[in-house]
């Protein structure tokens, strides 16, 4: 069995929502918390993406939650100094994750399906 890995989803109410159903189809993400600055919302957002925790300030969730990845679903401008602080925690992007996981798939499967040169 393969052990999932701990997501946290910033931008929780909005964007962020959305990618529930990546993490599902991963068969390998977990969304453990979520995240975002909409008091009203957020046990919503926390029920439907089916975290066991919630957050209203992002660096109080990448410190003191269980995970192992954030996907960043708040607006573009916090981009980057999010990212920073997943960086300076020793974390990693789940988007840089799946890309890498997706490049490989596609070795593999031209490799399997008999092509002589793989990208």
């Amino acid at each position: 069995m393969i052990e999932k890995i701990n997501v946290g989803i910033a931008g929780s109410c909005g964007r962020g929502r959305s990618f529930k159903i990546a993490c599902e189809a991963s068969g390998i993400l977990k969304i453990h918390a979520v995240c975002d600055v909409n008091e009203k919302k957020i046990e919503e957002s926390r029920v439907a993406l089916g975290a066991e925790e919630k957050y209203l300030d992002y660096y109080e969730m990448i410190e003191k939650s269980n995970i192992q990845a954030v996907i960043i679903g708040t607006p573009m401008q916090f981009h980057s100094s999010q990212a920073i602080a997943v960086l300076k925690t020793f974390m990693f992007s789940v988007k840089s994750l799946l890309q890498f996981q997706y490049k490989n798939v596609k070795r593999l499967f031209l490799l399997l399906a008999g092509q002589k040169h793989c990208i």
